[in-house]
Formats: C-alpha cells, structure tokens, sequence
C-alpha cells in the first residue's frame, strides 16, 4: 500500500482503530524506540516528513511555502489547506494536522480544527516513541478542545477528547466524560463501544460483552464489536459463543489484522 492508501485507512478506521489501540492494546505501544532528540514543533516535524520524501514531491511543497511568506491573513488559508492537502495525500498526517492548525488559527473554523486533530491522533496510533507520542497526545488534546469551544454539540469530538484524556495524566477525566456521553446518549454505539474498550481494559469481561452486545443491537453494522466481543467471551471461558463471535467478524470484518487474528483465535477454539 502506498503512503497515500496508508493514510486513508487509518483515517477510516480512526474512531474504532485508534480506540482499540488506546483501551486494548498494551501500553508498551508508547515505549521509546527512538527518542527525538530535538525539540519537537513545527521545524522539526517538517524536516523529519521532508526527509521521507522524494526530491520532486519536496520540491513542489517548497515552493508553496515560498508563495506561503508572501501572504498573510486570510490569503494565507487556500495556501494553508493546499500544503494540508498534499501532505495528506503523501501519507503525512502530522505535517498535515500541522498547517490545518495554522489555518484554524486564522480562521477560527471548527472544521479545520478537527482536521488537525484528527491527524495528531491518526498518527498517534502509529507511534512507537514516546516523547513523540505525547507531544502528539497534548496537539490532539488541545485541537479538540477548541472544536468543542466552537461546537459544545460535537460528540464525535467529544468521544475523541475523552479518549485522548484517558491516555494522559488524566485518565478519570477521559473516562467521565466517555460515562457522560453514554448517560446523554443511550442510543450512540460509539459511545457503547468505547466503554467496551474501557471494560477490557480493567478486566470487566461481563460488563464488556454487555456493551458490545449493546453495540451490535444498535447497529449490526458495526462488525468491529463481534471480534472484541469474541475477546471478551474468551476471558470469560465461554469458548463456543467467542468462536461464533470470531466467525461472524471473519464474515464481515474489514480490518487485515483483526481478520488475522480472528481466524488464529477460531482454530485454537477448535482445537481446544
């Protein structure tokens, strides 16, 4: 897959994807590989995407950039979200989240807020450096904020700031805010779905398959919850209702590595 198509998928699977790896996955995922020794901001997250780049693809963003200096205010957001743009396009979300945070600066636009910290977190899924990694978390973290000063009715911003809070040193108020959510919102399976993710993580099987369960009676359409679902059911020894899980998600799932998994969990089932 190309850096483009990696980017895409990870922004599609962003709600669900990034939240299995902030409740599910181990914490070792933050582990430091190889530690930035600069200090990070905007220079150094352009010089490290640049680096990856082909010398035309470089080329063409430097001379937007030069255009870029000769603006200013509202001149500068077309420019602003063209940089965004094709930094998107090239598989780099932070270079991305970087100039949409520049125009939300200028045009105080929810949209473009989002758009940035959507990309922080996108990123932060991928990240095995943990000064990285928490500079990513506080971008994250401060983007959405300002969406929901903009918007106080954006739950999916909401969601995604509670789930940023809940990896931070303020876990309590991640959770709240996701029980808050749930409690005002009933009928969201995100919402379900995301307490789930919470339920695994402090070893809640039962009160895990209840959400999940409760995930897949709002929208059968969300074939994510049958494999965490099978999970849980193998935590909790019920070993022939986690094997149709597993098979219902082979079905329709679309994750590659999901799909993985569950088929390795379906034939250990068998055999067990």
């Amino acid at each position: 897959m190309n850096r483009a198509g990696l980017l895409q998928a990870i922004l599609i699977v962003a709600c669900i994807g990034l939240t299995a790896f902030l409740y599910f996955s181990p914490k070792t995922m933050l582990t430091p590989k190889v530690s930035s020794s600069k200090p990070i901001g905007s220079d150094f997250i352009f010089e490290a995407a640049k680096s990856r780049l082909q010398r035309q693809e470089a080329t063409a963003l430097n001379e937007l950039e030069k255009i870029l200096e000769t603006k200013s205010g509202n001149d500068r957001i077309p420019l602003l979200d063209s940089l965004a743009w094709r930094w998107d396009i090239l598989g780099e979300p932070v270079a991305a989240a970087e100039y949409y945070k520049k125009a939300a600066e200028i045009n105080s636009s929810g949209k473009s807020w989002n758009d940035a910290a959507d990309r922080y977190l996108a990123a932060l899924r991928a990240q095995n450096d943990s000064i990285l990694g928490g500079w990513l978390l506080e971008q994250a973290i401060f983007c959405y904020n300002k969406v929901i000063e903009i918007n106080p009715e954006n739950i999916d911003a909401k969601m995604n700031l509670a789930l940023c809070y809940a990896e931070s040193s303020e876990p309590m108020k991640g959770i709240m805010m996701l029980r808050e959510i749930a409690q005002k919102y009933p009928d969201n399976d995100k919402a379900q779905m995301n307490l789930g993710f919470l339920s695994i993580r402090s070893g809640q099987f039962d009160k895990a398959i209840e959400r999940f369960n409760k995930v897949l009676e709002l929208n059968p359409s969300q074939s994510e919850a049958y494999y965490f679902l099978g999970y849980a059911l193998v935590q909790k020894g019920d070993t022939v209702k986690a094997a149709e899980a597993f098979k219902k998600y082979s079905e329709s799932g679309k994750d590659a590595q999901l799909l993985k998994e569950a088929n390795v969990y379906m034939n250990q089932l068998k055999t067990n």
